[in-house]
Formats: C-alpha cells, structure tokens, sequence
C-alpha cells in the first residue's frame, strides 16, 4: 500500500500546547476510525509553522477525505517512493550481514565487507554434497549469531 507526506501549514505549530496537540491527534484518530481500515496514520512533526505526517492509504482521495472531515489543512500530498536512512550508505554486505569479513574477496587479499558489496558467487559458500558444493545453490547471509548456552542439566562454566 503507498505511503504518503502529507504537509499542512499551520500558524504557530511548534509551539502548540500539549493539550491543543492532543485534541487534534484525538480528532484525526476519530475520523479515521469512521474511514476504516485502510488509512493509516504512522507519525507527525511539527516545525514552527507546518505539521508533516506520513500515512499509509490507497490512493491520495482518501487522505483529503480525511482531512476534509477533520477539518485539518492540506497543503501538499506527495507519495512516497523510497526510504533513506544511515544505513543506507552502508554497503550491501555489511548491512545484511553486520559483520566483517575474514576471508579473502579476490586477487586484493582480505578486506572487509565494507570495501565489497556482495562476493563474487566464487567466494560464496555453497549447501551440500561431499565437497561442501551443490551447484546452484548458495547459502544466503544471516544476521543471526550462535550464541553458545549451557543445555538443561548441564554444567554452566566458562
């Protein structure tokens, strides 16, 4: 479903109570409760004098729908396309993975995964057969990490 960012210039927005900041959320969440499930609010912020939220709907009619009912301003509504954050400057690798890398990645030697994107299918382990290959298959990354615990009814120590 798309996600939209909705602006809506309002006088003074920063510095609206708590009280005047409840009662709008109070409205908003009246209204969509009336429009059913297939509008969502996920967050607002207010700046001095705008109030951006982000929302999750069908189309764009439904947003203005809902502020025609609440009686909010719509000043602009502009869809969503992508999501950026920190760690979208991070390199493939290390953010499927969260680790470095301790094997070579070529002829350049060791490096880290963040000097390789993803390794050549050359450099990825592969599931199965007597050799440790299976052609065709490839393990894929996992963020999880083995965590050695003591089994029940065994001895905890170091």
């Amino acid at each position: 479903m798309p996600k939209y960012l909705i602006e809506r210039e309002i006088s003074g927005a920063g510095k609206l109570s708590p009280e005047e900041l409840h009662g709008i959320s109070r409205k908003s969440c009246d209204v969509l409760e009336g429009l059913g499930p297939q509008i969502q609010w996920v967050q607002s912020y207010a700046t001095d004098d705008r109030i951006c939220c982000i929302y999750i709907a069908p189309d764009a009619d439904l947003i203005r729908e809902h502020a025609g009912q609440g009686g909010f301003p719509v000043n602009r509504i502009s869809e969503i396309r992508a999501g950026i954050d920190p760690t979208t400057a991070e390199p493939r690798w290390t953010r499927s993975v969260g680790a470095t890398r301790d094997a070579g990645a070529g002829p350049a030697g060791p490096a880290p995964f963040h000097e390789a994107p993803w390794p050549p299918a050359s450099d990825v382990p592969r599931a199965g057969g007597a050799s440790g290959r299976r052609r065709g298959r490839r393990l894929r990354p996992c963020r999880c990490f083995a965590v050695s615990a003591p089994r029940p009814g065994s001895a905890a120590g170091p």
